[in-house]
């Protein structure tokens, strides 16, 4: 499970603690198994400098994690390019990417 806000400010709009639960409530009704909570305070506007989405990438990478679960797909990155090459990443690995259904 990867949560993810771009900085202080954006925690009132879509908190950390917002994202997990609705990620875990979600992942509840998929009857999935929640092995990793990431949380990250950082911009969205690039990848590969967030340190802890990088460790989070290394893990599915080395087929340590068969899936990744977020609230919203902005929650990865919000640069389309990004987004695409982080599915196709996924996709080749045969791997789930989920998102969880927004409450907001």
């Amino acid at each position: 499970m990867y949560c993810h806000v771009s900085g202080d400010a954006q925690e009132d709009n879509t908190s950390l603690e917002q994202q997990e639960k609705d990620c875990r409530v979600h992942a509840a009704q998929l009857d999935l198994i929640v092995v990793d909570v990431v949380q990250e305070i950082f911009t969205g506007t690039v990848w590969k400098e967030r340190k802890k989405f990088m460790e989070m990438r290394e893990r599915y990478l080395n087929g340590e994690v068969d899936s990744i679960m977020v609230r919203t797909y902005d929650r990865l990155t919000r640069i389309a390019a990004h987004f695409y090459i982080i599915c196709e990443e996924l996709d080749e690995l045969g791997m789930v990417s989920s998102l969880s259904p927004s409450t907001s």
